[in-house]
């Protein structure tokens, strides 16, 4: 190969080695005008030191005007290589993120669902709660899923990303998604999701009775059930 150097400042900030799962990288070589197709790496060859990174495309610049007529009109080529994470297609991984918190919840009304008794004054409970955060990048927003799932809490046993032991039914309601989409010419459209739910230890639908001070559910029930896995994160 003939070709004379690769300008470091070409790597913007070595951010490959840096950020291993980035989405782009960039490369810029310096090669003979007449060679550089021949010099320069192969289209879907690997970014150095980042396997992920695949070569979607090469741009040539050419300058040193020789005027020697074709091929060689320039005496150097100045090559830009672009690469992508074609993995990036497809949903990636979830980004995790939890916060404590506190919450006071009153309802009135209903029936006790375990003996059919009448609840006509307010029911008032103060317990923990646990704000859970997901993100994640793809390529298609799965809408009629969270759609399907909003305000709702899951019906079956459930593991979040970043989870090691499922959620038990019941106990996670799901309060929507927010999303930021995000296009360049290289990587194409992404979205950006930002999933939110709210996790307790027993189930939404059990509240302290006035009448006793236990643990206890009523009907109808405050909150519908609904099956997470639809939501693909896990």
């Amino acid at each position: 190969m003939s070709i004379i150097k690769e300008l470091a400042d070409g790597y913007e900030g070595m951010m490959e080695v840096e950020e291993p799962r980035a989405a782009i990288g960039k490369r810029i070589l310096i090669t003979d005008w007449a060679t550089r197709k021949t010099d320069a790496p192969e289209q879907n060859s690997e970014f150095p030191g980042n396997a992920a990174l695949k070569l979607t495309r090469r741009s040539f610049y050419g300058y040193g005007l020789t005027g020697t007529g074709f091929p060689a009109d320039y005496q150097y080529a100045k090559v830009i290589l672009e690469y992508t994470n074609t993995a990036l297609e497809s949903d990636g991984e979830s980004i995790a993120s939890s916060e404590f918190s506190a919450e006071v919840l009153g309802f009135g009304g209903g029936i006790w669902e375990t003996d059919g008794l009448p609840c006509d004054s307010p029911n008032t409970v103060f317990f923990g709660l646990e704000e859970l955060c997901i993100e994640r990048a793809t390529t298609v927003i799965p809408e009629e899923a969270i759609r399907a799932c909003m305000n709702k809490i899951n019906k079956y046993a459930w593991t979040p990303p970043g989870r090691i032991v499922p959620c038990e039914p019941e106990t996670l309601l799901f309060l929507g998604c927010s999303s930021r989409t995000q296009f360049d010419a290289i990587t194409g459209i992404r979205h950006y999701l930002t999933y939110k739910f709210q996790r307790r230890q027993v189930s939404w639908n059990w509240f302290i009775r006035s009448d006793t001070g236990l643990w206890d559910k009523r009907i109808p029930w405050a909150y519908m059930l609904e099956d997470f896995h639809h939501l693909g994160l896990g």
